[in-house]
Parts: C-alpha cells; structure tokens; sequence
C-alpha cells in the first residue's frame, strides 16, 4: 500500500552497511596493531585473509538460510504471486526481525570491543617505541 517506503528501508539498510563495513577496517587494523605488539609479526595477510573467508561464509550461510526461511512463511511458489496474506506478513516480519536481530548483535559486540582510542594511542606509542615510525 505504501511503496516509497521501500526507498526509505533501502537507504536505511545502505546507511547502516556502510557505517559497519567503514568500522571493520578500521577495527581490523587496531586487531593487528595489538596483534603486532603481542606476537612481535605483522600477519596483515592472515587477518585479512581469514576476514574474506568469514565474509564469503556468512553470504553462503545467507544464501542458503533464505529458502529454508522462505519455507518457514508459507510461500507457495505455485500461487505465483497470489500468496496468502499469512505468508506475505511472515515474510515482513522475517525481512525486519532477522536484520535487527543481527543490528543488534553488532553493536552488542562493538559495545564489548575492547581497543578504546586511548588504549590504541598506547599500543600505537609502544609499537612506534619498538621500530620506529611508519
């Protein structure tokens, strides 16, 4: 009934991607700066590495979930386009409660993150100490 409120969810959803994906590298280096001042190597490569795959592991996960998901709501591929209004509804709902849930956990977990910027300047202070300025 009301379709410019996709528009709005949509940018709603690129807003947040955005913000997290821009915090994860710069969460990503404090990991290895502390990493570093631990283990005495740099294994950029490893992190990030181990990242991708975690990254392309979670879009499979996803991918896969959708169906069993999809199956959860009712959805009769058959009715082509006449589903019952018990499956539209759960298909909202799954499509707003997964993504918060997620959301959540998120900053659930960047609330929990133990590098503060202050704890950083120490590392950062420690590492340049060590070897010098890059």
């Amino acid at each position: 009934a009301i379709p410019w409120i996709q528009i709005f969810a949509s940018g709603l959803i690129a807003f947040t991607g955005a913000g997290f994906w821009t915090l994860e590298g710069s969460i990503a280096a404090d990991v290895i700066d502390a990493d570093e001042l631990t283990s005495h190597k740099r294994r950029e490569g490893a992190f990030y590495s181990c990242a991708s795959w975690i990254t392309k592991l979670g879009m499979a996960l996803g991918a896969g979930a959708s169906g069993f998901i999809l199956a959860a709501t009712g959805f009769d591929a058959k009715l082509e386009g006449a589903q019952s209004e018990h499956s539209l509804l759960m298909i909202r709902v799954f499509l707003a409660v997964i993504p918060i849930i997620g959301l959540v956990l998120a900053m659930i977990a960047l609330a929990r993150f133990p590098l503060s910027p202050e704890k950083m300047a120490e590392i950062r202070a420690e590492l340049e100490a060590r070897r010098g300025k890059i």
